[in-house]
């Protein structure tokens, strides 16, 4: 009795990218109104805090942004997507961004950032940055859900189980960066 081998026929990567941008479509309104209320969460608390910052910035990521992000390939298998649930793996699909003036803020929002949210996960741009001697991308990163102080309140309901990522860094940082990408 002779076996044959059965060649996989190549991931789809057009057809993973429609379906996605599918699933995000219609749930997109309401990425962007939590980075909304994430916004307003912030901007309350900064405000509280007494902190001075130059702007505060939020948005649901753009159709046309996830569907590129969703056909990434792995890079140890590149002929498998890196997110095979990209609705349940990418998490900045709702973002904000805190601008302050001053390095010190950012510590200070950093701080606010872990005592107003469940923070499960903090990048610091920064650091690596300093410790690697180089110009770049000069930020702090968190994922974050809602906290258990609001995510039973009636307005947050519709919110559960979503992940915002919040950036902070400075305005020249911010001023830097974009014009170190052109």
């Amino acid at each position: 009795m002779s076996e044959t081998i059965k060649e996989r026929a190549p991931f789809d990567f057009e057809s993973h990218r429609k379906n996605a941008v599918e699933q995000f479509t219609r749930k997109r309104e309401l990425y962007e109104d939590f980075a909304s209320a994430v916004r307003d969460i912030l901007a309350d608390a900064i405000k509280t805090r007494g902190f001075k910052v130059n702007e505060i910035q939020f948005r649901a990521k753009e159709v046309k942004s996830f569907g590129k992000k969703a056909m990434t390939p792995n890079e140890q298998n590149p002929e498998e997507p890196k997110y095979k649930n990209p609705m349940s793996e990418i998490t900045d699909l709702a973002g904000v961004r805190v601008i302050t003036f001053f390095p010190s803020t950012v510590k200070e929002v950093c701080q606010l950032i872990q005592d107003e949210f469940d923070a499960f996960e903090r990048v610091d741009h920064t650091a690596s940055a300093e410790r690697e001697q180089r110009l770049g991308y000069l930020s702090v990163h968190y994922l974050v859900r809602l906290g258990s102080n609001r995510k039973n309140l009636s307005e947050y309901k519709k919110f559960e189980g979503l992940i915002a990522e919040i950036q902070v860094r400075t305005v020249l940082q911010q001023h830097d960066w974009a014009h170190f990408k052109q």
